[in-house]
């Protein structure tokens, strides 16, 4: 009770002025889609993790002894009076509802995958068909028709493919020159505490069995074909990657450079510096790869129950394995994927590739699509 009225009355922000009557409103300001093309008068942002508090509102909630967030989502719309709701956090399940809920159109942004892992289709209650009764999305911005299909099997709406909403801000990577011929391996670093936990009933000591394996194999295959190997950090909760960085320096017994992350990370360009990427399962491969980049997928995971929803491709169902990708944990398949993308020239990765960006990750560029739907509901 104490931390929660600490961070209530003495951590949030208290705003003290009635919501002013916008066309737009954000839920969730974590992610800021609006800002590349708006201007900040334009759009009203409602927090939800604790950040701000708007006085009228939680007055308005009291006055109606209802302070749930559902309730202080209604009165802050009513006030606001926008015409088009949005957030960037897909699978906050709270946001389906607001549709019918307030008589407002709404739109989600797919943000990174989504699997039956821990992650919002392994939520049997969420996504139960019958929730079509209540959860209206007017806008499903989504990475690709796939996912699409699987939001409207418990979400009332229309989808739109738009790829990453991040990645259809970005440059062509074919562009980028002077890459460095080094391979870059995207971190998917978990907790030490996480191997002694279960997702979906499942101990996740075995979704993280076979990844020292792959680690070793990728660090031999780096010094037989003299490359350097770097590792972009995921972990910047505890001491600025410390522990993720040991954790890699146990494994790897070939030098490594470590780039850790941190707030503001720059993580876009840094991609585009390296021509070699390659990854357990990133979106920000995937994104690369969208991108006119070259990724390599090397899915070593157990393939089996809802650890195999992680794999690369699996709800688009391009198969186990392809040129530039794999799902089985033999050494012979983690190097030839590792050579396609090495040793592939640029026009054959080229031809190969867009066979298969538009099932993935197709590009909107500049989010055309989304400006669109926006232009359209606020004139």
């Amino acid at each position: 009770m104490i931390s929660f009225i600490k961070k209530f009355f003495i951590k949030s922000k208290w705003v003290f002025a009635k919501p002013q009557i916008k066309s737009l409103l954000l839920i969730d300001g974590i992610f800021d889609p609006l800002k590349f093309y708006y201007n900040e008068e334009d759009y009203n942002i409602l927090y939800r993790r604790g950040e701000e508090y708007n006085f009228y509102v939680i007055i308005k909630c009291l006055f109606e002894f209802d302070l749930s967030s559902k309730n202080y989502i209604k009165n802050y719309v009513l006030f606001s009076k926008p015409r088009l709701i949005i957030t960037a956090i897909h699978n906050y399940i709270g946001f389906y509802e607001l549709s019918k809920l307030t008589g407002v159109k709404t739109m989600f942004i797919q943000s990174a995958i989504t699997t039956e892992w821990g992650d919002l289709f392994g939520d049997k209650i969420a996504t139960n068909k019958k929730n079509k009764k209540k959860f209206k999305v007017d806008y499903m911005l989504v990475f690709n028709s796939a996912y699409g299909k699987k939001f409207k099997r418990f979400i009332d709406g229309k989808y739109f493919v738009i790829g990453s909403f991040k990645n259809n801000l970005s440059i062509n990577n074919t562009k980028v020159l002077n890459k460095k011929k080094e391979v870059l391996f995207i971190s998917s670093y978990k907790l030490k505490e996480y191997s002694t936990l279960k997702v979906n009933n499942v101990p996740t000591y075995n979704f993280i069995k076979n990844e020292k394996k792959l680690f070793f194999i990728i660090s031999k295959l780096c010094k037989e074909n003299n490359l350097k190997l770097n590792i972009l950090g995921k972990n910047a909760a505890l001491s600025d990657g410390f522990f993720e960085k040991k954790y890699y320096e146990k494994i790897i017994p070939n030098k490594f450079k470590f780039i850790k992350n941190f707030y503001g990370r720059k993580t876009y360009k840094i991609l585009n510096k390296y021509k070699y990427i390659l990854t357990i399962d990133s979106t920000l491969a995937i994104e690369n790869l969208s991108n006119g980049g070259r990724s390599g997928f090397l899915f070593n995971r157990p393939f089996t129950n809802v650890i195999k929803s992680r794999a690369f491709g699996y709800y688009e169902k391009i198969g186990r394995k392809g040129p530039f990708w794999t799902s089985y944990n033999y050494e012979d398949e983690i190097k030839r994927v590792f050579e396609y993308v090495i040793f592939k020239s640029d026009q054959r990765w080229k031809n190969i590739t867009k066979i298969y960006i538009n099932k993935i990750m197709p590009k909107d560029m500049d989010n055309k699509k989304f400006n669109s739907i926006i232009k359209n509901e606020i004139n």
